[in-house]
C-alpha cells in the first residue's frame, strides 16, 4: 500500500504542476504568447510535458526503480515544504551522484595507477547515461523550478537561483 502510495503521490505532484504551469501560460497576454521569450516558454513547458510521460508511465506501471523513486518522494517533499534548495541538493544527489570525478591527466608516469579502475567503475551514477532517464529528471527540475517561481511565500534564502 505504502509503494502505491508513493507511485500516485509522484503522479498527482506531475500532473498538477503540469497542470497549473499551462494554466500559467494560458493566462499570459497574447502579445506575451507571440514574444520570442513567451514562444521559447510554451516550447519549453511542451518539451518537459513529452519528456515527463515516461517517468508518469513507470510510475502507472510501478516499474520505477527504488533509488530513483526515494530521491522523487525525497524532492517533493522539499518542495512542498519550500526548501528548494534541498530539493535541488536530491535532484543532483541523483543525477550525478557522490562519485569521484578525476579531473586532469590520468596517467603522470610511465606505470598506470593500480586504484585507476576502481575509480572509473565505481561511485558512477549512471542515472544520466540513460537518455530516457536523463530527460525525465531533468523535466523534473524543470517542474521545481516552475513551482518555486510560483511560490512568493518561501524566503529567498530557500530557493535556487
Amino acid at each position: 500500500e505504502d509503494l502505491t502510495d508513493d507511485f500516485s503521490r509522484i503522479r498527482s505532484w506531475i500532473k498538477a504542476r503540469l497542470k497549473a504551469w499551462e494554466a500559467a501560460l494560458e493566462s499570459r497576454s497574447d502579445a506575451d504568447k507571440r514574444s520570442a521569450q513567451g514562444r521559447l516558454k510554451t516550447k519549453t513547458y511542451k518539451q518537459t510535458k513529452e519528456y515527463i510521460r515516461p517517468l508518469t508511465r513507470l510510475c502507472k506501471r510501478k516499474g520505477l526503480e527504488p533509488s530513483i523513486k526515494s530521491s522523487l518522494i525525497e524532492m517533493i517533499a522539499h518542495c512542498d515544504a519550500g526548501e528548494f534548495v534541498k530539493a535541488n541538493d536530491a535532484y543532483i544527489l541523483v543525477a550525478i551522484g557522490n562519485a569521484a570525478w578525476p579531473i586532469g591527466v590520468t596517467s603522470v608516469g610511465i606505470h598506470t595507477r593500480t586504484a585507476r579502475e576502481k575509480v572509473e567503475q565505481k561511485n558512477v551514477a549512471h542515472v544520466m547515461n540513460d537518455e530516457a532517464q536523463r530527460k525525465y529528471l531533468t523535466s523534473f527540475k524543470r517542474l521545481m523550478k516552475f513551482e518555486q517561481d510560483r511560490r512568493p511565500d518561501v524566503a529567498p534564502s530557500k530557493k535556487v537561483l
